[in-house]
């Protein structure tokens, strides 16, 4: 039989935890795993976490040619399977340049053994050689997810979810903190390109703008300690009361849909980099205000979002939003409910995501 090993870093996705379809719907993105491991089981696969099937091969009681490596960006029990001879199936990545420098710095080297790479379309030209790209598309939904949309005018205006991130990285651990800053010290265009791109100052400007006009909720983590922003934005926000320090990712769309608005960021502008998040207030029902990918309406309708590109300043932004009548309100989210139910939008939901990535992994052993 087969062996699919799913491998990650992250500790609480190890132990066969991420596996687990109710564990997994409690962070964004992962309840695509389960999906995956159900179909894969329903064609005769075993399907494990990494560290199981490392500390099974060391046991003896699994061979390293019986499995197929699901790796997440560079995750080093991925490496320590390949190096004791299983098989390389699919690379994937729902992270940016931003915050997985390593990675994309290393990608060709990393992603060149995987006939399979599933990646945000910026990062196909240096993933080149053989096997074949897919873009990256980021699931949020279970298919058939129905939700009584809320009354416009009983909405809330404008809400954010989202931790309170800073594109220098001095929220992160020490030490990738400390290497991370010693690669940008050595490369000047590498640093000048992540500021240039960065969408957190843009973010803040908004934040900082709607909360002193008070027409915006912020929920997430970090919200409340300022001290890692620059001082014009600890000034800005010293104000800011969030109105939720932490949401469960399990509720995220019953908060949302109490809202008009949804300011839905990425944290980098690059090609492909969309991520739950717009897909998120679209399922919600509110209306998705959006800045990142700058290929955006490969991915979504404009008809159903606001492009936070077409406005020159917050004020711009306030004014049209103001202006925005329940009729017109119907338009964007009937335009929205019809993306999520076209063909298209179905390729967000978890189980066409897992469907296709288990379609990947058949594929790497059977080509």
């Amino acid at each position: 039989m087969p062996v699919a090993a799913f491998c990650t870093d992250i500790p609480e996705f190890q132990s066969g935890r991420v596996l687990d379809a109710a564990f997994a719907r409690r962070f964004p993105g992962a309840a695509v795993i389960p999906e995956l491991a159900t179909r894969l089981r329903d064609t005769g696969w075993e399907v494990v976490t990494g560290d199981q099937a490392v500390e099974r091969i060391d046991s003896g009681d699994l061979g390293a040619s019986d499995v197929y490596v699901v790796q997440e960006e560079n995750s080093a029990v991925g490496l320590t399977l390949l190096e004791q001879g299983a098989h390389p199936a699919l690379i994937l990545s729902g992270e940016s340049p931003l915050y997985a420098q390593d990675f994309y710095r290393n990608l060709g080297a990393i992603s060149r053994p995987f006939p399979h790479r599933v990646l945000f379309a910026g990062a196909h030209a240096k993933a080149s050689g053989p096997g074949a790209n897919h873009p990256l598309l980021f699931p949020a939904f279970h298919r058939g997810e129905t939700r009584t949309l809320t009354p416009w005018k009983e909405r809330q205006h404008l809400a954010l979810l989202a931790g309170n991130k800073y594109w220098r990285h001095a929220a992160i651990p020490w030490p990738n903190r400390i290497r991370r800053a010693s690669n940008e010290l050595r490369n000047r265009e590498l640093k000048n390109w992540l500021r240039q791109n960065q969408l957190h100052d843009a973010r803040l400007r908004l934040v900082a703008h709607f909360n002193d006009v008070g027409l915006i909720d912020v929920y997430g983590t970090g919200w409340d300690r300022l001290s890692h922003l620059p001082r014009l934005w600890r000034n800005r926000l010293s104000e800011l009361n969030p109105a939720g320090n932490s949401v469960s990712y399990e509720d995220k769309h019953d908060l949302l849909s109490g809202y008009k608005f949804t300011l839905t960021m990425e944290n980098f502008v690059f090609p492909g980099y969309v991520t739950e998040k717009v897909y998120d207030a679209l399922a919600a029902g509110s209306i998705p205000l959006y800045q990142g990918a700058p290929d955006i309406e490969d991915f979504l309708p404009a008809s159903a979002f606001i492009d936070l590109r077409d406005f020159d300043d917050p004020s711009s932004l306030q004014t049209y939003l103001n202006s925005i009548d329940e009729n017109q309100a119907t338009e964007f989210l009937a335009a929205g409910r019809e993306y999520l139910t076209s063909p298209s939008g179905q390729r967000h939901s978890f189980e066409e995501r897992g469907a296709f990535l288990a379609n990947l992994v058949v594929d790497s052993a059977t080509t």
